[in-house]
């Protein structure tokens, strides 16, 4: 073979070779424009839940002061609200970081700068999460904190035939069963519920906190030894958007807590029934925050006999 043809087989296997880098090249590049665009979209997403957090948050910030001079507990809340918001601060400025770095991933498009920017979408969504949890937890213990205060203003204080003082407040559970069951003439019928506004169930499943909950038992167990005529139905019922099934079987279950408690309080199981209710008679109507149905499993009590 000549020198010629040797030469033209050089440059031949030159061109195939850097072809073969630019075609490697521009996929390398195409895949990296495919995730940056996958990129962008999970960084858009985060946007909304960061809003609806600063304002769930702000919604909290007056009562959480007013609690925080008012009732025990409160100051606890208060450093809990503000540590939650100082992590929002931080995670609304690591937002505006990741706009920019978003641009410039654009511009040089390099597959590492990319996978970077992934993680770091991937564990702002996932410190966005946990303050949610955090801002529900507010919620809840907000609620309970109210509920409190309300007690500490116009307290309801009955003694019944036991001796045993029921301490509640006015609007409780506690004074409306004793108004109902000291009633000379009282109407016994399916539609006289009474809310149970400090029974408290964990993580939104049946097991009742008993620690939050134990308040109410130990009340509602005193007046069903007060009056051992009374019998009631425990109804549970279940504000998730969920099957009606299995709506019905997690307030049944509920229901059933309720009055396994109060068994093992010492109450008599034939004085009590256990009902799911299911989604019957919501607390939350549909144009309330999605923490609400979440967390605010209720349960209602009915005199069935007296």
């Amino acid at each position: 073979m000549n020198t010629g043809s040797r030469s033209g087989l050089v440059l031949v296997a030159a061109s195939l070779v850097w072809g073969g880098i630019t075609v490697g090249c521009n996929r390398e590049r195409k895949k990296a424009e495919h995730l940056l665009a996958e990129t962008f979209q999970s960084y858009l997403q985060l946007q909304p839940k960061l809003t609806q957090l600063k304002t769930r948050l702000g919604e909290l910030r007056g009562d959480v002061e007013e609690l925080a001079a008012k009732v025990p507990g409160g100051p606890e809340l208060r450093a809990k609200y503000f540590s939650a918001e100082e992590v929002l601060g931080v995670l609304d400025a690591k937002m505006r970081w990741l706009s920019g770095e978003i641009e410039s991933a654009r511009r040089d498009l390099e597959r590492a700068r990319v996978d970077s920017l992934r993680n770091a979408i991937k564990q702002t969504n996932d410190d966005i999460r946990q303050v949610s949890d955090v801002a529900v937890e507010l919620t809840h213990e907000e609620a309970r904190l109210k509920q409190l205060a309300a007690l500490l203003k116009a307290p309801y204080e009955h003694r019944l035939p036991t001796g045993y003082w029921v301490k509640a407040a006015k609007d409780d559970v506690e004074s409306h069963l004793i108004d109902f069951i000291e009633d000379a003439n009282p109407k016994v019928d399916r539609t006289t519920w009474f809310d149970c506004d400090r029974l408290r169930f964990t993580g939104g499943g049946a097991d009742l906190d008993l620690p939050d909950s134990r308040s109410q038992l130990d009340n509602m167990t005193q007046i069903l030894r007060a009056y051992p005529d009374v019998k009631l139905k425990i109804g549970g019922y279940n504000d998730n958007e969920q099957a009606a099934a299995a709506s019905k079987k997690l307030s049944a279950s509920r229901a059933a807590a309720v009055r396994a408690a109060l068994v093992q309080s010492g109450v008599n199981a034939d004085r009590l029934e256990a009902e799911g209710r299911g989604l019957r008679h919501p607390a939350c109507s549909a144009s309330d925050p999605e923490e609400c149905s979440a967390h605010s499993p209720r349960i209602a009590v009915l005199v069935t006999a007296k």
